[in-house]
């Protein structure tokens, strides 16, 4: 395992995306979307940064797999404009083109798949181009789930979970006679995430991860305190309280299951693969393929990618 210096698109750093093929980061000083770019003309580094999108208050990427079968993968980018104004897409990496494919909104997510936007007050989720239990719905919007009043918290991967404002407790979106509804399965929490189908809560204060099986319909802890967490198809991430140190977690080893794979960092982003990739091909034309997480340093300066090979 290693990692490996990436930059920065334009000084500190604000939050990082990655879907199966590229990565993105959106900086501080402009709130815009960069794209990591593996370029070998660049020195000392071989990765630049190209802009592709101006300010932005929120952006989401993802991939997923087209149903019924198993490829082709579909990937998405979105915005919601400065003003919340504006649900935007992505429809080239290279192009930096967006079109408007949604009016105002609270948050957006995306799967790579479908397209989700809470309401102005968020109170509501709903869904452009869904796929799952309804069918298939082309160029439309419709509403998801119905929320738990204003100030909602929703987070959206292959499953909807959510929390009302006060954070007093923790819903998953289930379908049944015909719509879906929010099912309380859980209590307070400071944070909630959901990577694949899979729900993370944080104990209040962060002092410990939880994690929902569907199956059994019980939570397991599985991590203690930190400071933040985050999870994708990498693999789940902690990083320490007095963040020195980043971890990562065994799946199905309990509680204790945590190895450490980095030192001090400012935030930790999951990736979107595995991190297993290699050779020319998977570098220029899908760099996510390389790394299973991403950190900032400790002052937001810089990226690095963590590689598993």
């Amino acid at each position: 395992m290693s990692w490996l210096q990436l930059g920065s698109p334009n000084g500190a750093i604000q939050s990082v995306i990655a879907n199966q093929d590229f990565f993105y980061a959106v900086d501080q000083a402009t709130q815009s979307l960069f794209a990591c770019i593996y370029d070998q003309t660049v020195k000392p580094l071989d990765w630049r940064w190209q802009k592709v999108g101006d300010a932005g208050s929120m952006f989401a990427t993802g991939s997923s797999a087209v149903p019924p079968a198993s490829s082709p993968i579909s990937t998405r980018v979105v915005a919601l404009t400065p003003n919340r104004d504006g649900v935007e897409e992505l429809s080239g990496i290279s192009s930096g083109t967006w079109g408007p494919v949604g009016g105002p909104a609270h948050e957006v997510f995306t799967n790579g798949l479908s397209i989700w936007a809470s309401t102005p007050d968020s109170s509501d989720l709903w869904v452009f181009n869904y796929f799952g239990e309804p069918g298939v719905v082309t160029n439309e919007w419709m509403l998801h789930t119905k929320g738990l009043g204003p100030g909602t918290r929703f987070v959206v991967d292959s499953i909807v979970a959510a929390q009302p404002a006060d954070r007093s407790a923790v819903y998953l979106s289930v379908y049944k006679n015909g719509s879906y509804q929010l099912q309380k399965i859980g209590g307070p929490a400071d944070a909630v995430f959901v990577s694949g189908a899979t729900v993370y809560a944080a104990a209040p204060g962060m002092q410990a991860l939880w994690e929902y099986s569907d199956v059994t319909q019980t939570w397991k802890k599985i991590g203690g305190p930190a400071s933040m967490w985050t999870a994708g198809a990498g693999g789940l991430f902690g990083l320490t309280p007095a963040k020195d140190a980043v971890y990562q977690y065994q799946y199905n080893a309990g509680a204790g299951g945590w190895t450490k794979v980095g030192g001090p960092a400012g935030s930790i982003f999951a990736g979107a693969t595995p991190g297993l990739g290699g050779g020319a091909v998977d570098v220029e034309t899908a760099p996510s393929s390389l790394f299973n997480l991403f950190a900032t340093a400790p002052d937001g300066s810089q990226l690095w990618g963590h590689r598993v090979v």
